[in-house]
């Protein structure tokens, strides 16, 4: 039947699948009007006040963030704390949610112990069962986020989880023109090969090692994964490694002498990750790089420099976002890939121009360079241009020049990253002030 179909009328696929797409964006809701400050500003703080509700603090989870990781909503309270227009007792408990919910999840395994990286979505309903993949635009993003909660609440882990997931992506996913890919190759998944027995790690390790690893994870012989997070014990007798006490306390319970702590963890995660290694080797690094991460990676340098002060991290900033544009403009407009990708799906889509845009941004702010914010105004332009709909002003993904379908961006339910418009009323508003 569907052989008779393409032979009788060729066009058919082409036409239904266009009615059902002209169908679906007939039913998107329409935009809202425009409010008045006043009334955004009480919006503000009432959303505020919503997400400070959803922390339940007995299970250290943000309620309806769903399995991947909140960098989005932790940044916004973060960023609410510390926010003189939020009301006290808002910015208050902002801090209070932050912080509990910070110290949980930068002590479980969504932090790799071994190499440093994020993880972006755990499987089960706890963060001690993280999946094993990782990818550039989730280190640059919660190295972003994670600067946020260190401006917040001062405390060190959060830097210090940042500038490893930044060194995470530097490592894993640099690529040799300078650039940035979002990915290593795709591979299997192979969850179990990504955790541990004891056995395993007591025959990887000294005595002592084993004695403080043992202590700072919480390795059992029979898993230590929750009933929650593993209900139905697919992963029974396996062990996940997150730093779930300080070093000092892990020392004390292994009776491991504290001053000799800090070489015996250094020691035993080089011998761990070279073990895991054995097991799981790297997938083949991709050779050429992306607009939308090296964007990211150029934001999550310049917050590093704002956090810390050090000048190599604004130097790395301003090479990467140099050598990005250089590589990503094509006339007034950005490209997604260059060669060998074909010029036809090279285009890039609003998503990376909002992320050009803020990288832009902030490194006009750390170097104080017109030209990187005269930058971001011409790509601002551009996006005004050719990336919204004539009739409505609805803002597209893709350029209508080059995509035969309407891409419209009114998504409302964007809880886990940054969303096309919200990154580009942000970069807007950051335009507007100056």
């Amino acid at each position: 039947m569907v052989v008779k179909m393409w032979k009788d009328d060729p066009q058919f696929t082409y036409r239904n699948s266009k009615a059902d797409h002209d169908m679906r964006v007939a039913r998107l809701v329409p935009p809202d009007a425009v409010a008045d400050a006043a009334t955004r500003d009480a919006f503000l703080i009432r959303a505020t006040r919503q997400l400070n509700s959803q922390y339940e603090a007995d299970i250290g989870i943000i309620s309806g963030s769903g399995g991947l990781f909140p960098l989005g909503i932790l940044q916004c309270l973060a960023s609410s704390a510390n926010d003189p227009a939020i009301p006290a007792d808002v910015a208050k408990r902002s801090r209070e949610a932050v912080t509990a919910f910070g110290n949980h999840v930068l002590q479980s395994a969504m932090v790799d112990p071994l190499d440093g990286g994020v993880y972006s979505v755990r499987l089960g309903k706890t963060w001690d069962l993280p999946m094993s993949h990782r990818t550039c635009m989730t280190q640059a993003r919660a190295a972003r986020a994670l600067v946020s909660l260190h401006a917040s609440t001062g405390d060190a882990r959060s830097l210090e989880v940042a500038i490893g997931a930044v060194k995470f992506a530097e490592d894993q996913f640099a690529t040799p023109d300078g650039l940035f890919s979002n990915q290593r190759q795709p591979t299997p998944d192979r969850q179990r090969e990504f955790m541990w027995t004891r056995e395993q790690l007591e025959a990887a390790l000294t005595p002592q090692e084993f004695a403080l690893w043992k202590a700072l994870c919480g390795v059992q012989d029979l898993g230590n994964l929750a009933t929650e997070a593993d209900p139905t014990r697919e992963f029974f007798r396996l062990n996940t490694l997150s730093m779930r006490l300080p070093l000092a306390e892990a020392a004390a319970k292994a009776k491991v002498d504290a001053a000799q702590a800090p070489a015996l963890l250094e020691s035993g995660r080089k011998k761990l990750l070279d073990a895991r290694l054995a097991r799981l080797p790297l997938p083949p690094p991709v050779t050429v790089g992306a607009a939308s991460p090296s964007f990211r990676m150029v934001s999550a340098y310049v917050a590093l420099f704002t956090a810390t002060g050090e000048p190599a991290w604004r130097d790395k900033a301003l090479a990467l976002a140099k050598r990005a544009r250089e590589t990503f403009s094509n006339d007034n407009l950005l490209i997604e890939l260059g060669p060998p990708v074909p010029e036809a799906v090279r285009d890039a889509r609003a998503f990376t121009y909002a992320l050009a845009i803020q990288a832009a941004l902030d490194l006009a702010e750390v170097t104080l360079d017109e030209n990187w914010r005269l930058w971001a105004g011409d790509l601002v332009t551009v996006v005004a241009e050719q990336f919204t709909e004539k009739d409505t002003g609805r803002l597209l993904e893709a350029r209508p020049a080059s995509t035969p379908l309407t891409l419209p961006l009114v998504d409302r339910t964007m809880l886990f990253d940054d969303s096309t418009a919200g990154l580009m009323r942000m970069n807007t508003a950051r335009l507007e002030a100056l």
